[in-house]
């Protein structure tokens, strides 16, 4: 698929946040950028980062540029465009990588 074709599919607007965790285990929002993407909404099994089973509640599709940090463990997701769902918590980021470039087309993130 390429990135034009790709690109039409994102009609979703969300905001991807940053999240930071204090000593305490509180979380606070250390930025946050309204970008497009497609939120798909189906549950089903996965495993998070620690090797648990977890029940997914769907998959958040992002553009290759979209600014995220696989490494940084705490993310967020709001859904504001067509609808409204706040708080999507990402448990795992996965970099979908162009098998004839090897670079990253885009990243699917999954939220509980």
């Amino acid at each position: 698929m390429s990135m034009i074709e790709f690109d039409n599919l994102l009609t979703h607007t969300v905001t991807l946040r940053k999240r930071l965790r204090n000593t305490q285990g509180d979380f606070s929002d250390d930025s946050s950028e309204s970008i497009p993407g497609f939120v798909e909404w189906d549950k089903k099994l996965s495993v998070n980062k620690l090797g648990e089973d977890v029940v997914i509640k769907g998959i958040i599709y992002l553009k290759d540029n979209c600014g995220i940090d696989e490494t940084h463990e705490y993310w967020m997701v709001d859904q504001t465009l067509p609808y409204s769902r706040p708080n999507l918590d990402v448990v795992n980021i996965i970099s979908i990588d162009d098998p004839r470039t090897g670079k990253t087309h885009h990243y699917e993130l999954e939220f509980t």
